[in-house]
């Protein structure tokens, strides 16, 4: 996985990274990305619940730019999600309280297209998203207190909740045979709101690419 060292970074960093993706029927799931949940209502074309996600925090240590700022401790993150699919898109929703750590809610409301390549032996899923955060979540990430304005140089930010970022992502999966698969990732992302307008971040604009290797039992 190729990230940012933080949001609004020039800075990248190689780190390996896994896939997870564990279904109980169409009730339970346990996946790197939407966490632990259920989904209580679900059919045809539709489903939404509650799970519990994880948000991993800031260290400082990351990055120069960050050493005279404030951690952000990881923390649970209890969600509600809901997707819905009107053909031909998929419409997904989440909303995430963090329990400790950054303290604040923040969501996310997107859009993604399913399309079929290469005879069905590859699919890409396409399409935007868009985040908001309230002012808590804001403040963890992308303020700046008195006293880490004189430690850092960074001028005096404190956000409001608002909107934080839009991403346009994609994923690609390649079937190799009945079990094994090859899965590509890539967004790019820019800041917006009060996440743009913060001098933690030296870029607006970012991206990430990820690749896997996975086994389907």
């Amino acid at each position: 996985m190729l990230q940012p060292n933080f949001e609004g970074a020039k800075r990248y960093e190689l780190e390996p990274s896994g896939i997870l993706d564990i279904r109980y029927h169409d009730l339970a799931f346990l996946s790197d990305g939407e966490g632990l949940g259920v989904n209580l209502v679900h059919g045809p074309g539709y489903r939404a619940g509650i799970a519990i996600a994880y948000d991993l925090g800031r260290d400082t240590h990351n990055d120069p730019r960050l050493l005279h700022l404030s951690n952000v401790s990881p923390a649970p993150e209890p969600k509600l999600f809901a997707q819905y699919f009107l053909l031909p898109v998929v419409l997904t929703l989440d909303l995430r309280k963090a329990i400790g750590g950054n303290d604040g809610v923040i969501g996310d409301f997107g859009a993604y297209v399913p399309l079929p390549l290469a005879d069905r032996h590859a699919f890409l899923f396409l399409g935007p998203s868009l985040t908001m955060a309230n002012d808590r979540y804001m403040r963890s990430y992308f303020g700046v207190s008195p006293s880490e304005s004189v430690a850092s140089g960074l001028r005096e930010f404190a956000p409001g909740g608002g909107v934080k970022n839009a991403t346009l992502g994609a994923t690609a999966v390649w079937l190799l045979g009945d079990h094994w698969l090859l899965l590509g990732q890539g967004a790019y992302e820019r800041l917006l709101g009060g996440a743009a307008n913060s001098p933690i971040p030296e870029t607006r604009t970012q991206f990430v690419l990820g690749l896997n290797v996975g086994y389907r039992f």
